[in-house]
């Protein structure tokens, strides 16, 4: 089940199969959940844990959330900060073909034109 916001959605693969999706509201969604990724990672360093103890937690959290379908927008932006994370450790490679992340903006509806005058569209 894909999640779609206002503005589309951020959908997530591994091996080469969709594992979850996340719904855009804001067009930095994507830099924020990064950002997000980053400040935890740093924090974790600063608190003396080492990447292969943060790679571990991330690769749980992602796993647990992995094809889970109503998940809430809290576990959403959990899954997808540990996903980010793990593509800053670079356990996830982001621009491979079989995994990373796509964003995929919403469909725009066609306008439908006036039959009485076809260049005045309603």
């Amino acid at each position: 089940m894909i999640n779609e916001g206002p503005l589309g959605s951020i959908c997530f693969y591994l091996n080469g199969e969709l594992i979850q999706s996340c719904p855009m509201y804001e067009e930095d969604d994507v830099e924020t959940l990064k950002n997000n990724a980053y400040r935890i990672i740093l924090q974790g360093m600063k608190s003396n844990y080492n990447i292969k103890f943060l790679k571990k937690k991330f690769w749980i959290s992602t796993n647990n959330f992995r094809k889970v379908s109503n998940l809430s927008d809290d576990d959403l932006l959990l899954f997808a900060v540990s996903f980010f994370g793990l593509m800053k450790l670079n356990s996830i490679q982001e621009d491979a073909i079989d995994e990373g992340i796509y964003c995929f903006p919403r469909k725009k509806k066609k306008k439908k034109s006036n039959p009485l005058n076809p260049l005045v569209s309603q």
